[in-house]
């Protein structure tokens, strides 16, 4: 969507995974998975709550870079 060849090269790709991860930690926590599972998995739910926030993160900051 952003990247026309590399994407690991692209500054402004580390800028996005960089603002997604610190976003992720400041509403979870943590991103290591023994942590999430800790806090937020469930027997019923599996790690939905955990997938569903990385989605949501993830839809503000595509939706924005798309609107630019």
């Amino acid at each position: 969507m952003n990247v026309k060849d590399r994407a690991h090269e692209d500054d402004r790709i580390k800028e996005l995974t960089r603002e997604f991860l610190e976003n992720y930690v400041d509403k979870m926590g943590s991103i290591d998975c023994d942590y999430l599972k800790e806090n937020y998995r469930t027997e019923k739910e599996k790690c939905f709550r955990v997938i569903l926030k990385a989605a949501e993160i993830l839809d503000i900051i595509v939706s924005r870079e798309t609107l630019k």
